[in-house]
């Protein structure tokens, strides 16, 4: 999903749509690790998941602390 920063009026648009680029960005590397092997490869995007995985806790955090969601 591609937003345009034109629609981002809100705080709840602003987070929502940061939400599922992080969603998005940890779907991708857990996938890519699917065909990783061992190595620096394998760590860095291990490690690039879980980051993805922190934003998505620490934006859910945020908005349940706004009560939007």
């Amino acid at each position: 999903m591609v937003v345009s920063p034109a629609f981002l009026k809100t705080p709840g648009d602003i987070l929502e749509a940061a939400l599922v680029r992080e969603r998005n960005a940890h779907t991708f590397y857990s996938e890519a690790l699917k065909h990783a092997g061992s190595g620096p490869v394998r760590e860095l995007l291990e490690q690039l998941r879980d980051s993805e995985y922190m934003h998505m806790q620490s934006i859910e955090k945020k908005m349940a602390e706004m009560q939007l969601g």
